[in-house]
């Protein structure tokens, strides 16, 4: 399987997190583990069994299976966190953790479009074909500039975990108004948010050997205890911390794939 990403331009980093690529030459079909990174993707089948069709995979906090088999390739918009309504026009809590076809969710995708993309080999190329149709539904929707801002700050305050408590004290709104928010822009509460981020943030440190134990792990980031941090990862990932740790490094992290697009 071969893998690359691209940055988005400029104008449109503020929503896009990344282009990304995913070729299948040769294999027996298996299935990939995908872990929830609270992003929200536009993917479009360019080959296999389902080429030619386009669907919006919804805020992910729970993990998933990816079909893989030779001969699929597929492309994808991987949106920021909190910015993904901007570009569909519609609240994410519509499509958290399921699969919406783009045609159900009345977002045209032309067959001209696809074809273009099908027709170019590189993610160089397919990028600014991408990058043309988003610009244009940006235009189309006009998002309001202030809560474009909002919405980004908001998604630095998740990152660094912050909880219920300290969004409402940075915005000065109160409870009820922080869910809905979350709800239509996050597609989740704060609350699950801020376990995504601590589960994320445990297995970065993990991986990258940062503790003696697991038990150390859990004290450090700030589960109850390992038995905490074990089931939280049953419910992000589907498996305990050692299965995890070992199937990646046996079958590698897809997602965190940064081969420049030649």
């Amino acid at each position: 399987m071969s893998s690359c990403v691209s940055a988005p331009s400029t104008a449109l980093r503020p929503f896009v997190e990344a282009y990304w690529q995913r070729k299948v030459e040769t294999g027996a079909p298996t299935t990939m583990r995908v872990l929830p990174d609270a992003s929200c993707d536009i993917i479009i089948e360019l080959s296999g069994p389902l080429a030619g069709q386009a669907y919006v995979v919804g805020t992910q906090l729970r993990p998933i299976g990816v079909p893989l088999s030779a001969g699929t390739e597929r492309v994808g918009m991987r949106f920021r966190l909190g910015m993904a309504g901007f570009v569909l026009g519609a609240a994410l809590h519509q499509v958290r953790d399921r699969f919406a076809p783009l045609d159900a969710m009345s977002i045209p995708l032309s067959a001209r479009l696809i074809e273009q993309l099908i027709a170019q080999r590189s993610l160089r190329a397919r990028a600014p074909i991408i990058e043309g149709w988003l610009l244009a539904r940006l235009a189309k929707l006009q998002p309001d500039q202030r809560e474009v801002r909002e919405a980004s700050a908001l998604q630095t305050m998740v990152r660094a975990g912050a909880g219920p408590r300290s969004i409402a004290a940075a915005t000065g709104w109160n409870a009820r108004r922080v869910q809905r928010v979350f709800r239509d822009r996050f597609g989740a509460s704060v609350a699950t948010l801020k376990r995504w981020r601590r589960f994320q943030l445990a297995l970065e440190r993990l991986e990258a050997g940062a503790f003696a134990t697991h038990a150390a792990a859990a004290f450090e980031l700030g589960f109850a205890d390992e038995a905490h941090m074990c089931r939280e990862f049953q419910v992000f990932a589907g498996a305990s911390p050692s299965a995890l740790l070992a199937e990646r490094a046996d079958v590698g992290n897809v997602q965190a794939a940064r081969t420049p697009d030649g």
